[in-house]
């Protein structure tokens, strides 16, 4: 956060859920809830992009989708748009002993998915700070 305090940015893309996955999902979205307030704060529009799938051997199915989906419902509350990354990843590809990351391969296919969803928000929450130009009724000026 100490860069949003050196620029204006107009719009913001976070990219965690991941090392939250371990606490309570209510900490968990104070949390983001506490960074897309100061992202808020700075006139900036807020686009997140959520956890990828997770081992089974890391936490069970349910209570990652019970997270995923509360949190994804805290960061929406929030006002912030929110990006899935369980559609763009398989848990079949982890390779580390922590089941959480992915190869190069698996992580380039993963970034390839969500830049082309993220696109369409990031310029939609552009359009979304743009200001309008106010409309003048006057006759111009000769």
């Amino acid at each position: 956060m100490v860069l949003l305090g050196k620029e204006e940015p107009k719009v913001v893309v976070v990219a965690l859920g991941t090392n939250m996955l371990k606490a309570r999902v209510g900490d968990a979205i104070n949390d983001a809830k506490a960074m897309i307030e100061k992202i808020k704060d700075k006139g900036a529009e807020c686009v997140w992009v959520g956890p990828p799938q997770a081992a089974l051997s890391y936490m069970p199915e349910t209570r990652f989708k019970d997270f995923v989906e509360k949190f994804s419902l805290g960061i929406e509350e929030a006002g912030c748009r929110y990006v899935s990354s369980l559609d763009k990843t398989d848990r079949g590809n982890i390779n580390d002993s922590m089941g959480l990351h992915y190869s190069k391969k698996d992580a380039e296919r993963w970034g390839e998915k969500v830049a082309k969803e993220l696109g369409p928000l990031v310029d939609a929450a552009l359009t979304a700070v743009r200001p309008q130009a106010p409309a003048t009724s006057e006759a111009p000026v000769r």
